[in-house]
Formats: structure tokens, C-alpha cells, sequence
């Protein structure tokens, strides 16, 4: 007898008999049973287990007080039977116990204990673990979820008959039958290609166990007539009674897609062997293992393996394995036949195909998927060729290196025309530099890039490299200059041609004349690239100008002074046959007057006055070379102090005379008029070469002592004229 909390007997104070009890201990489900203050008066021990507790633990107490997270769900349940009496199946409940790991799924059923006299003693509950039960159910509900909602056509039909028994929502759509319509066909009335002999060929293996599946592809029929193809997954499957399963997937879009990547091929192989740069198709895939071997197991890495070890690379290149290669690749490599070309490969491999083979290698060790460098290769006939080569990894293979492409750009006519191009230029930059002509290029932006070294060294430049980059004129130009440089400049941008002439001082600030044109530079669509400014060096020319400008001002002078001389020679000789008859009639009164005539000083004075001007008339006439060669003795310094006022009209009002004279020269032999002469010329040249600045001008008599081979020594008169400029 199993004792209530008040000491009854579960079976006096709950109705229940002994023998029920008994069983009730040992069954698999929970048996509980509460009192009407719903507490435990009953629990057999797979509940209690169930609960985490021992029954001893339940009894006696609420179920609030055991588990108080159930009892919020179940309590208001057990009070509704004891307040009706009526049983109810509460449904599952979820929950989670000391005992359990993880929540799982249990069924409650409540029903009310009375006495004989229908009075609620208490509830009896009925607890089932419904748990595997549960998931087995939501396993089939989403396997069958599943399987309608598939995109994939699934049928299954009786393998007696092959009619259809199910068939899932995509079976449905995509043939445009409904269900009922389906289960009066077969697979037979789906595959116009398949006969009833075929498809028994087919599914015998599965009805014999010979096999569990078979797999063949055929075209399906829709209810419009449409057919599409499709590969079909046949299965025999025995769950109570043998059917077969079917799974049916459309292949169209494969179809097309292996369809379009069989047009893609074909177009590729077109492209591949019709296509003007010369293709090869390889496998790198040894080259590649052995690479990553080296990688792996050399300290120093690949690179510096293959540096100490550069004969392997020829052993490396020698691993690669040539797939294909096209047409222009043949005639590439003088080859009549792909046979013959890839039966010549040691041919056609120079040192530099080795050398550049390297380049492969380094981009495999760096995982690289693709490289561009230049190389050289031989034709089958031994003719040397400049190429661009370019390996490029195929998309998918780039883990095994199996299909790598070689693109081989000749590029030998390009390689000449550079080097063409390098001596062109290099003609160019002699012809420039060795050009007494300073060229100068400048760009668009206003700033030199260039000078020739002609410009350099006229205008001793230090460091040219420093004006590179600068705009121009730069600093080194005087601002005088810097004006009409900037603008023949600024029309050369513009794309008109101009020229100037120009003084530029030097390093050393001595002025270079230049004539420099600004040329503009034009490219193919006739735009300006840079602009040309050449300039000559004209020094030379200008000095040759300026002397030329000079000797003709000194022609224009002489040609002046010839013409005063003509002119003072013409009145002097007028004046001085007037000063004769003067003189003659002075003379002549003279001779009649009284010496003791008051009148007769005057006519002295006249005479005096006469002799002089004849004297100076004469002076005039020995300047203009028309007086008649007389050789006379005179004193050389007198002669000078009388031309002192001739002399002082003859010279520039900037310079200064200065006169010493020797008062005790011996007389010489001469015409008066030719040493006159001599002494106007001297100081004319001396006044010339003073110019218009301030000078001194020094006129001194002397005697000089000569001594000479041919005459003895002697004692000699001379009168030098000098000058200095102040």
C-alpha cells in the first residue's frame, strides 16, 4: 500500500486499487496523480526519473514547487478538471528537465478521480514522451515538403502495371497534367522514344537486384505535345509493398549549355588556328610539380636555386608538354606541318629563348598566372627573330598549370625601326651637339628641356641641368631681353614662327649677339608638341656691322674735311690775292708817304696786319695741299706755336691740348706747308680716337739722338703728337 501525505492509502484517498497501482509502477509512461490542492499523491518512478527527482522527493508537494516552468503551463489545466470533473487531452507540451538534455516533447492527459458518490478527489495525469514520435512526423512532413516542392520531377508508379501513383508538384508543372490525369498513365505515355521492350530491358536489373539504381537519359512529352530532354535517376524501393521511384531532372538548360560550350569550342579552335599571332597550347603541369618541389624543399627559395643551378632550366623547359599550336605559329617558325615543327624544338630554342624561359619559371615560383617579356627565337631554317612573348594561365587550371597559352608577337621589323630610330637619334643629338647653332627645345608649358652644347658654351652656362624644368627666359637672361623672348615664345605656342635679335651677356658678362628663331613643333594632327628655338651666334656679323657703320662715318668725315680743305683752300687763295693787292697798295703808299705823316703808323699796322693774315692764308693753303713745295730752313717749335690757333679749331671740344715746346731746336730743311699738314693730320687722329668721351691731347717739340747701321748718330728734331682718353 503506498501512503498520501495525511497517512491514507493512495488507493483510499485516490480511488485507485492496489493491483493497478502495482502495474502502473512499471509501465513506460508517466502515472502521476495530484490531490485537490494539487499536490502529489502519486508518481510512478519513470515520471519521477523523467523529472530528475526520486518519488519520495515528489510526494507531498506541488508541482510549482518541483518544476516551476511546467507549472505555469499545466496548472491552470489540472484546476479546470478537478473544478468540472471532466477529462481533458491537453496536447504536447515541450519541456526541459534536470534529467533531460535538451527539450523534448511529452503528451499530458488529465481525468478527475471521485468518490462513490461522484465527488472530485483529485486528478490522475497521463504523461507520454512523444518525442522521437514528434520528429519522426516533421522529418516525414519537411521529406515530403521536400520532395513536392523538388524543381526536380519525382514519380513513383507500380512496378506491376508502370502506372503512375504519385508525382510531385514539379512532375505536375512542368508536364501540365493534374494528379488524376496521371494516374492513368505510365512512364511509356511520358517517352515517345522509349518502346515497352526498351523500358522492360531497363528496369530488369532493378527487379532482380542486379542493381539499385539505373540512370539513362531520353526526352519527355508534355500534355501540349512539347518535348524536352531529360536524364532520369530509375529505383526499385520496397516499404510494405515494392515500388519504383523515379527522378527526373530536366536537362534542357544543360542541353543548351553543353551546346553552346561545343559552339564555344568550335569558335575557340576556329580563333585558335585561323588567328594572325602565332598561339601555342601547352602543359605545365611537371614543370609546375617540380617547381613546387624546389620551393619547398630549397631554403634560399626558387629563384636563388635556379640561379645556382641555371642548366636546369633547360631540363625545365624540356618537361613542357606542346598541345597544339596554329597556323601562324608555323609560318612564324618556317614550318610546313605541326608534325614538322614540334618534331624541330631544339631548333628553334636560342640562349635567349632560355633566358626568357626563366621568366616562365619565375612566374610559376610566384604563382603568378600570366607574364609579358622579350625574347628571341629561331626559325626551322636557323633565321633569328625578336618576339613578344606572352604566357597567360587558362581560367580553371591555374591549381595544375595543364593548359597554358603562348602568344609569340614578332617583333623583329619593330626592333629594327627602334634601333633605326636610336642611331637616327643619335645622328640627330651629334648633328646638335657638334652645331655651332644653339638649339633649345621647350615644352608646352613655357619650361627648357633642352640646350645644345653650342648655346652652353658661348654663353659659359655652369650648370645647365639646374635650368631644366624652369620656365623660359630664366634668371639667367638680363630683364631687357626677357620681354620679346617671352612673346616669340608665346606666338611659336600658338603655331606662328617669329625671329629677334638679341645681346645676351655671357657667364662673364661680355654681350653675345644672337638672331633666334622660335619654330613650333607640330605632331600628326597638326597641334603644337613643343617648340624649336634656334639661335645663331652673331657676334662676328655685328662687330663687322659696327666697324663697317664706323669706317663709313670716318669716310663721311675725311670726305667733309676733304671738301672744308677744297673749300679753305678756294677762299684762302681768294683771300690771299686780295691781302696782295692790300698789301701792294699798303707798300706802295708807304713808299710815297712822308715818314713823318701822322696816317703812316696806321699803314705799318695795316701791312703788319696783312703780312699776318698772308701767313695765314698760306697755313690754309699747305691744310689743303695747294700750296706749292718750297724747302726752306725753319725752327720746328715756331712752326707749331703759329699753328696753335689753326690746331685749336681742329680738334673734338672734348679734349684737352696741352703744349711743350724746346725752345733751342736746330733749324730743319723742309716745306713749311707739308709739316703743317703732317701736324693737322696728327692731331685729327687724335681727336678720332678720343671720341666722344674726355681726353688729353699732348703736342711737343724736341731732339731725339737715332743711331742706325746706315747713317751715323746724330741729333734729331721731332714733334709727336699723343693722346689719352680720361
Amino acid at each position: 500500500m503506498i501512503s498520501g501525505t495525511d497517512g491514507t492509502s493512495v488507493s483510499d484517498s485516490s480511488g485507485f486499487d492496489q493491483d493497478f497501482l502495482t502495474l502502473c509502477k512499471s509501465v513506460p509512461i508517466g502515472l502521476c496523480a495530484f490531490d485537490r490542492d494539487l499536490r502529489f499523491v502519486f508518481i510512478n518512478e519513470w515520471l519521477a526519473k523523467i523529472n530528475g527527482l526520486s518519488i519520495d522527493d515528489h510526494l507531498g508537494r506541488t508541482l510549482s514547487e518541483i518544476l516551476p516552468d511546467i507549472a505555469a503551463g499545466v496548472e491552470p489545466q489540472l484546476r479546470g478538471v478537478i473544478e468540472t470533473g471532466e477529462s481533458v487531452v491537453a496536447g504536447s507540451v515541450e519541456a526541459e528537465t534536470s534529467a533531460q538534455i535538451g527539450k523534448r516533447c511529452f503528451e499530458h492527459y488529465y481525468s478527475a478521480t471521485k468518490s462513490n458518490d461522484g465527488v472530485v478527489q483529485g486528478v490522475v495525469c497521463i504523461v507520454h514522451d512523444v518525442t522521437e514520435r514528434k520528429r519522426a512526423e516533421e522529418k516525414a512532413t519537411r521529406f515530403s515538403t521536400l520532395l513536392e516542392n523538388s524543381l526536380n520531377e519525382i514519380y513513383i508508379f507500380d512496378p506491376e502495371t508502370l502506372q503512375f501513383l504519385e508525382a510531385n508538384r514539379g512532375a505536375r508543372e512542368n508536364l501540365g497534367y493534374s494528379m488524376e490525369e496521371l494516374r492513368a498513365l505510365t512512364p511509356l505515355d511520358l517517352k515517345p522514344e522509349v518502346t515497352v521492350e526498351s523500358f522492360a530491358e531497363l528496369i530488369e536489373p532493378l527487379r532482380t537486384g542486379e542493381r539499385e539504381i539505373v540512370q539513362f537519359t531520353t526526352v519527355h512529352r508534355r500534355k501540349d505535345g512539347s518535348l524536352y530532354p531529360v536524364e532520369v535517376y530509375l529505383q526499385r524501393m520496397v516499404d510494405g509493398s515494392p515500388v519504383f521511384v523515379a527522378i527526373i531532372l530536366d536537362i534542357t538548360e544543360r542541353k543548351r549549355t553543353e551546346e553552346a560550350l561545343r559552339e564555344s569550342e568550335r569558335r575557340f579552335r576556329t580563333l585558335f588556328e585561323e588567328s594572325p599571332i602565332p598561339l601555342w597550347e601547352e602543359d605545365f603541369s611537371l614543370v609546375k610539380k617540380n617547381v613546387d618541389l624546389i620551393r619547398e624543399d630549397h631554403a634560399g627559395g626558387f629563384e636563388n636555386y635556379i640561379e645556382q643551378h641555371p642548366e636546369k632550366i633547360l631540363e625545365y623547359a624540356k618537361m613542357v608538354k606542346v598541345i597544339d599550336v596554329n597556323k601562324a605559329a608555323l609560318e612564324l617558325h618556317d614550318a610546313r606541318s605541326k608534325r614538322e615543327l614540334l618534331g624541330g624544338l631544339a631548333k628553334i630554342f636560342s640562349e635567349e629563348s632560355i633566358v626568357g624561359f626563366k621568366n616562365e619559371l619565375m612566374a610559376i615560383a610566384e604563382e603568378d598566372t600570366q607574364c609579358e617579356f622579350e625574347s628571341v627565337i629561331r626559325t626551322l631554317n636557323g633565321q633569328s627573330k625578336h618576339v613578344d612573348l606572352k604566357w597567360a594561365v587558362v581560367p580553371g587550371f591555374e591549381e595544375t598549370l595543364e593548359r597554358v597559352y603562348l602568344s609569340t608577337i614578332d617583333i623583329t621589323e619593330r626592333k629594327r625601326a627602334e634601333e633605326a630610330l636610336r642611331e637616327s637619334e643619335m645622328i640627330n643629338r651629334s648633328l646638335l651637339e657638334g652645331s655651332p647653332v644653339c638649339n633649345k627645345i621647350i615644352d608646352l608649358d613655357g619650361n627648357l628641356q633642352y640646350m645644345s652644347s653650342a648655346g652652353i658654351d658661348q654663353l659659359k652656362i655652369p650648370d645647365i641641368q639646374s635650368l631644366y624644368g624652369q620656365a623660359y627666359p630664366s634668371i639667367f637672361y638680363p630683364e631687357s631681353i626677357r620681354a620679346p623672348l617671352v612673346e616669340g615664345l608665346r606666338r611659336a605656342l600658338e603655331g606662328q614662327t617669329s625671329a629677334m635679335e638679341a645681346p645676351i651677356p655671357d657667364a662673364d658678362g661680355n654681350n653675345m649677339w644672337f638672331d633666334t628663331t622660335f619654330v613650333p613643333a607640330l605632331d600628326n594632327d597638326g597641334q603644337v608638341k613643343h617648340v624649336i628655338a634656334t639661335s645663331v651666334n652673331i657676334t662676328e656679323r655685328k662687330q663687322a656691322e659696327e666697324e663697317q657703320r664706323q669706317f663709313e662715318q670716318r669716310m663721311q668725315q675725311t670726305q667733309a674735311l676733304e671738301s672744308l680743305g677744297v673749300m679753305a683752300g678756294g677762299i684762302a687763295h681768294d683771300f690771299n690775292n686780295l691781302l696782295h693787292v692790300i698789301g701792294g697798295n699798303v707798300t706802295y703808299a708807304l713808299s710815297e708817304m712822308s715818314t713823318e705823316a701822322s696816317s703812316r703808323e696806321n699803314l705799318l699796322e695795316i701791312q703788319t696786319a696783312s703780312r699776318r693774315a698772308t701767313e695765314l692764308t698760306d697755313q690754309m693753303l699747305a691744310y689743303s695741299g695747294k700750296q706749292n713745295l718750297v724747302i726752306e730752313k725753319l725752327d720746328l717749335t715756331s712752326l707749331v706755336r703759329e699753328m696753335a690757333q689753326l690746331l685749336e679749331v681742329s680738334h673734338s671740344k672734348m679734349a684737352i691740348v696741352k703744349y711743350r715746346f724746346d725752345e733751342n731746336l736746330p733749324a730743319i730743311g723742309c716745306d713749311p706747308s707739308q709739316v703743317r699738314q703732317v701736324v693737322m693730320n696728327l692731331i685729327t687722329n687724335a681727336s678720332e680716337a678720343i671720341g666722344d668721351e674726355s681726353g688729353l691731347i699732348s703736342i711737343e717739340t724736341g731732339v731725339l739722338n737715332a743711331k742706325d747701321e746706315q747713317v751715323s748718330s746724330r741729333d734729331y728734331p721731332y714733334g709727336p703728337v699723343g693722346d689719352r682718353s680720361q
